[in-house]
């Protein structure tokens, strides 16, 4: 099922309260965009995401070997990289992998527990 299928689901409608989201679909910038889009406002304040093939623009031919395309998802890495509510953390090994989480104060972004 596709994220887009997926949304359109009541399973979709039922989920509140995301702790960690992985996005590696069709390695596009569009896709990226649409998958994180469609999970940040359920998304806790604790929440992570972590995007795949993020790091580079580069060819594949992983669907088609005689149709080539570029992944793109660093170009909305970029975008989120560029919002002062998000921290934006890389990790260029092998096929690399892109931490993103809520910009909160150290004080605010751990849960209080007890007295």
């Amino acid at each position: 099922m596709t994220t887009q299928e997926f949304v359109a689901s009541s399973c979709y409608a039922e989920i509140t309260d995301v702790d960690l989201l992985f996005i590696d679909g069709m390695h596009t910038a569009e896709q990226a965009r649409f998958d994180y889009e469609s999970f940040e406002n359920k998304m806790n304040d604790q929440a992570i995401a972590l995007f795949h093939d993020s790091c580079y623009r580069r060819p594949s031919r992983i669907y088609d070997q005689d149709r080539p395309y570029q992944h793109t998802v660093t170009d909305y890495i970029n975008e989120l990289d560029s919002r002062d509510d998000l921290q934006v953390v890389d990790f260029p090994l092998a096929s690399s992998v892109t931490l993103v989480r809520k910009n909160l104060r150290r004080s605010e972004a751990l849960p209080t527990y007890g007295n």
